[in-house]
């Protein structure tokens, strides 16, 4: 899978993508799971590196701002940051900015938009979240693996409990070393944040029986 350039010496993975905000008081529709999610997509990830506790990982970010102000992957990981740090304000102008200055249609872009949703998971907008992943989806043109996981994780923390499990039942078929099993899906989200963790384990859990 090929990503976007690399930023910084930490191992990060990049990716990306731009797409019109969403619009104040435009109806919100829940999305219906697709049968399968087989595309790639570079701009989707993990992020091993990106610890908020640790100096140089800004200093490394604010760095490879300095060398590009238009570097909107660097840009929206800083944001990131700042978005599990504190409450919302300069960070969702950073993301703003980041898909404003992000070429249309690249996978910087689409990043932009992965990256904002999980900033706005992390302060409790799962509804948010779930609107910029939205937007991910619709640029990619496909039907990204990422998908069904991602969106049971929004789903399942917004409350629409059946939804979810039928996103994540997709996404234990199709990758079932990442979620086919409560053990599975516990090594897949160890080192994710608390409310993800919960999230996928509680999803995890029903979806094997052993919750009510």
């Amino acid at each position: 899978m090929s990503y976007v350039r690399a930023l910084i010496p930490l191992g990060l993975l990049c990716l990306a993508l731009a797409w019109p905000p969403s619009v104040p008081g435009q109806a919100f529709e829940l999305p219906v799971p697709a049968t399968s999610y087989p595309d790639e997509d570079p701009a989707a990830a993990v992020y091993p590196g990106l610890d908020p506790a640790d100096p140089a990982v800004e200093r490394a970010l604010q760095d490879a701002l300095r060398r590009d102000r238009r570097n909107v992957t660097a840009m929206a990981q800083l944001a990131l940051l700042q978005a599990w740090r504190g409450p919302r304000g300069r960070w969702e102008r950073d993301y703003e900015r980041a898909a404003a200055l992000a070429p249309a249609g690249s996978p910087e872009a689409r990043y932009v938009r992965w990256s904002w949703g999980w900033a706005l998971f992390a302060g409790g907008d799962f509804r948010g979240a779930l609107t910029q992943w939205q937007a991910a989806e619709q640029a990619h043109g496909g039907r990204p693996y990422w998908v069904p996981a991602t969106y049971a994780i929004a789903l399942w923390a917004m409350g629409e409990r059946d939804l979810a499990l039928q996103f994540f039942a997709v996404a234990a078929r199709e990758q079932p070393q990442r979620w086919g099993s409560a053990e599975a899906t516990a090594a897949t989200v160890a080192r994710w944040r608390p409310n993800e963790r919960f999230a996928a384990e509680s999803l995890a859990a029903r979806h094997d029986g052993h919750a009510p």
